[in-house]
């Protein structure tokens, strides 16, 4: 029996020369096979990072024959399946040509999927998709579904951390009870091995919950009160103390989200996140730190917002930030354009919360006193907009009848 030649890769599928290429591929695809499937998705995904490949692709009709392929039984060929989808969405073309397929029903389902690859490369597939103005509009209606995941979520994590806690009493009270030394070795040895399981599941858990925090915080940009009306500020406050930083990054920028309407301001007050959120004003992260300041100047805006930032001192804290933070001439010019943007967000964001919390008499009497700071920080700026927020700042200071 003739070997496999040298030159063929066996996790890849032989493609054909030219146009026949993708026909032929989508014609192995129909295979009952999974391993011939899966050479075949493999093959199609490389050919798909050439443009001249991709188009066809998507306009000759072969994207709505993968609908069979995303209800495969076997998970890996599911979670293939996406993998080629996510890198169509890559393109202007492939998302639009994926929002008018009938796929999108498909995907949805694929969210309760038992594989977690395959949840994730869904969610990956989906968060591409809102890049488009009209995808995000088609994922509204799969708000209400996301928060649910995450509140599910966080159930489970709370009835694990009580099992946790209960299966130590009970090794604490099998210590007390035998002390034989390889007895406490063996059990010490499999509390490692589970330590170590425990932590991989964690981790990709927390990445199936970034990545779904991201897809509610670019919905949310396009319209928050799907989010609002599911709860999603009470769904979120957990995240916003959660140890993984990123996720904390992604919950704050949700949250500033659905800050934007009056509906969300109101929500936000009522259901006291003020206090939560003035906390993470010191946070290590820069980007949390920024999207909290974001949520403060959106609810701020309302008397009740007002008040409650003024009882809670977050002038000073904001002050703080406007200190912490160096003027655009002073910033190290070898600085990363995306942590220059992100800096100026935060002293933007920070002015024009002070600026709204001038407007209460006791916000001005506190701000006559760091007039000096805030004419001293319009001085050492070169950022037009930064400075024309500083100017906005101090005349509402200063204003008098």
């Amino acid at each position: 029996m003739a070997g496999r030649p040298m030159w063929e890769n066996p996790l890849r599928a032989p493609v054909a020369y030219g146009r026949l290429a993708v026909p032929q591929l989508f014609a192995e695809l129909q295979s009952p096979e999974p391993e011939k499937k899966l050479r075949a998705l493999a093959s199609l995904q490389d050919l798909l990072h050439d443009p001249e490949r991709l188009y066809p692709t998507v306009t000759k009709g072969y994207v709505e024959k993968m609908k069979l392929l995303l209800e495969d039984e076997d998970p890996s060929v599911r979670s293939k399946t996406c993998e080629v989808l996510g890198l169509l969405c890559t393109h202007s073309l492939g998302r639009q040509v994926l929002l008018s397929s009938p796929l999108l029903s498909s995907l949805f389902w694929l969210l309760d999927d038992p594989s977690s690859p395959c949840r994730k490369n869904v969610l990956r597939v989906l968060k591409l998709l809102t890049l488009h103005p009209s995808g995000a509009d088609a994922l509204l209606t799969l708000v209400p579904k996301l928060l649910l995941k995450l509140q599910q979520q966080q159930q489970q994590e709370e009835g694990e951390q009580i099992s946790v806690e209960e299966e130590k009493k009970v090794e604490v009270n099998e210590e007390e009870k035998v002390d034989e030394e390889n007895q406490q070795e063996q059990r010490e040895g499999l509390k490692m091995e589970q330590t170590e399981e425990v932590k991989d599941v964690k981790e990709e858990e927390e990445e199936e919950e970034l990545l779904v925090l991201s897809l509610i915080s670019c919905c949310s940009r396009r319209d928050a009160l799907p989010a609002l009306s599911s709860d999603a500020v009470s769904v979120l406050k957990p995240r916003l103390t959660h140890p993984c930083t990123h996720i904390r990054r992604e919950a704050t920028a949700a949250m500033m989200a659905l800050s934007v309407p009056m509906a969300g301001k109101h929500r936000l007050c009522e259901e006291a996140m003020l206090p939560l959120l003035v906390g993470l004003l010191r946070d290590e992260d820069v980007h949390v730190r920024t999207n909290t300041v974001g949520v403060i100047m959106y609810t701020v805006i309302t008397t009740a917002g007002k008040l409650q930032c003024l009882k809670l001192n977050v002038v000073s804290a904001l002050l703080d930030l406007l200190t912490e933070a160096p003027p655009f001439k002073k910033a190290p010019r070898l600085m990363e354009e995306k942590e220059r943007w992100t800096r100026k967000a935060l002293v933007l964001y920070s002015l024009r919360a002070l600026t709204s919390l001038a407007e209460a008499p006791e916000g001005r009497r506190l701000l006559m006193e760091q007039l000096p700071l805030l004419r001293r920080s319009c001085e050492e700026e070169e950022d037009a907009e930064v400075i024309r927020a500083a100017h906005a700042a101090i005349e509402v200071v200063t204003w008098t009848p």
